[in-house]
């Protein structure tokens, strides 16, 4: 069974980092999402209200939340367990539906933001843009979203020659997410 919690207004939900798996339902009550765009440099803001739920990618992952949630109103919010969500989707597909239309919607938002990133500059080899956009998360310490780029670099660019370069800065990004180290020196193109 979820848990009923109640918040005061300026409450805070989750932080961005929090390990938790737990998903949101809100029940009464809304809330602002805050969270940096794709590219780092900008702060967005979502209101969510009544019927929303919140931290389902996050949960179903298992990674760190990429946003914080902080009540703006007295709130009255639903946790489940990735379980619990798991039978409350078994039992009501309906739901199931409107997260994947929700999930489908930011998915396309994030290509577009991407597609926006690496094309800036039109006369640039597109790997390299690629590349280079690796370089722009690993210095905002994005480690993770700069691994997923690389990898994706390696994917469509294999015989690009900066490809040794992609899977060394992926063992640099790796090493800083375990130590905390953020190296000073970095290679080309940064």
């Amino acid at each position: 069974m979820p848990i009923v919690r109640k918040y005061k207004k300026g409450s805070i939900l989750y932080f961005e980092g929090d390990p938790k798996r737990e998903i949101f339902l809100i029940k009464e009550g809304q809330v602002v999402m805050v969270y940096r765009n794709l590219a780092g440099d900008a702060e967005l803001n979502e209101i969510l209200r009544k019927g929303d739920f919140i931290g389902i990618r996050n949960a179903i992952a298992g990674v760190p939340r990429e946003e914080t949630v902080t009540c703006v109103e007295d709130a009255e919010i639903l946790a489940f367990t990735p379980q619990e969500f798991e039978a409350l989707l078994a039992q009501t597909p309906n739901i199931g539906l409107k997260i994947l239309k929700i999930l489908s919607t930011n998915l396309r938002s994030i290509t577009k933001e991407e597609k926006k990133m690496v094309t800036q500059n039109a006369f640039e080899d597109p790997g390299n843009e690629l590349f280079k956009m690796g370089l722009y998360f690993f210095n905002q310490k994005l480690y993770s979203k700069a691994i997923t780029v690389w990898e994706r670099f390696m994917h469509f660019f294999p015989s690009s020659s900066d490809i040794n370069e992609a899977k060394k800065m992926i063992h640099e990004a790796q090493n800083a997410m375990q130590t905390g180290y953020h190296p000073t020196t970095l290679p080309k193109g940064s």
